[in-house]
């Protein structure tokens, strides 16, 4: 093995920031590491090979800020759970609105919809474009429940490039029982970071509205709960998909067990697998997951039954049965925005986090790697 392939092979086991210090070593090494091939290596590795801890990214409220923590996978050992939070200082946004995340990027939206790529790893910072296309948020803020966004940001293999979607639309509530939109169609916009620009898709034939804002990406898609856009009397959901190669809508299968009249449905991502939760005020939280990927038989069912857990959005799996899930219901301190789940004994422990002020709006995890938000643009 050659001198270069040695120091490739050890430092794509090593954790982002520890090859950050090995770049400094000289121009070759950093020249070596700095490739698209050795990202993408890496990449490989921390995906393949979980590491000691799990990053989380967080917003916080009402000071619409980003914070970041980690949390290592022995901590479900012990009695105490601390975590320490650290503020993301960036850009000149107006409050942070949204994030998403995928291979280590992350997606910031502020209140005005302004977008920014980011590697809190290595603080690599983009402004995007904005594009003529998607509607733009209101002026007045007094008009602002006219205006719905939904996104998703995630990885398209096919063309080895990473894609935001955005939809966007007006719309009106003319009585309780009528809906009228403004401006009927469903404006899909797709940002290309390989091609640093926007282009318009087709129309979304669902309706967003109920759509929670993130999409859930898995397996080159993005998911959100919606309904079909030709039926308003009815209702029903079904998970609206957006394949990224094609770049259009198809239907993924909603478990058929699931009594959505009586039911909020969210979509989300546990351990790589596309996951449905569903709860309603009688305190039933129930999650799906589906096992194998667009295999409507595959789908399992599992309940968070603590009933201090009620309002829980499951974050991810620490080990093989604890779940971290972020708190919602009120039950914990400030402090304690997160709790440890254990599924075989229905065991509670609480995550204590400090420097953290005020209450979490919502949590994801965040791939430690050395992809930039330039790609192929500039070498980080």
């Amino acid at each position: 093995m050659f001198p270069q392939e040695i120091i490739v092979d050890i430092c794509s086991r090593l954790p982002a920031k520890s090859v950050g210090r090995f770049r400094c070593v000289s121009k070759s090494c950093n020249s070596l590491l700095s490739q698209p091939q050795f990202i993408k290596i890496h990449l490989n590795q921390t995906k393949q090979f979980p590491r000691n801890q799990e990053s989380l990214i967080f917003l916080g409220i009402p000071n619409f800020v980003l914070y970041t923590t980690q949390l290592n996978i022995t901590h479900h050992m012990s009695d105490e759970i601390t975590a320490f939070a650290t503020k993301l200082n960036f850009a000149n946004h107006c409050g942070i609105n949204g994030v998403a995340s995928c291979d280590g990027l992350v997606l910031v939206i502020d209140l005005k919809f302004n977008m920014w790529l980011l590697n809190p790893i290595t603080m690599k910072i983009k402004e995007l474009p904005s594009s003529h296309d998607v509607l733009n948020y209101p002026a007045d803020p007094s008009n602002s429940g006219l205006f719905k966004c939904v996104y998703g940001f995630g990885y398209d293999s096919f063309s080895d490039d990473y894609k935001i979607v955005t939809i966007s639309f007006h719309d009106i509530i003319v009585s309780n029982d009528y809906r009228e939109n403004e401006c009927s169609e469903r404006f899909v916009n797709v940002y290309s970071v390989r091609n640093n620009s926007w282009k318009k898709a087709e129309s979304s034939p669902y309706y967003h509205k109920l759509s929670r804002a993130s999409g859930i990406y898995v397996n080159g898609c993005l998911h959100w709960v919606a309904c079909r856009y030709s039926d308003f009397s009815d209702f029903s959901p079904v998970i609206a998909t957006f394949d990224l190669k094609e770049e259009r809508f198809y239907e993924m299968p909603l478990p058929s067990s699931i009594d959505f009249k009586k039911s909020s449905l969210y979509v989300e991502m546990l351990g790589g697998c596309l996951v449905i939760q569903a709860f309603n005020r009688f305190g039933v939280n129930d999650l799906w997951k589906m096992e194998e990927y667009g295999v409507a038989k595959s789908w399992s069912r599992f309940s968070i039954s603590n009933p201090d857990l009620q309002l829980s959005r499951p974050i991810c799996f620490l080990g093989d049965d604890q779940m971290l899930l972020l708190e919602h219901s009120g039950v914990l301190s400030e402090k304690h925005i997160m709790a440890l789940w254990n599924l075989e004994d229905d065991t509670l422990k609480e995550v204590e986090v400090h420097g953290f002020e005020g209450r979490c709006f919502s949590t994801m995890t965040v791939v430690d790697s050395l992809v930039s938000p330039y790609c192929y643009d500039e070498a980080i």
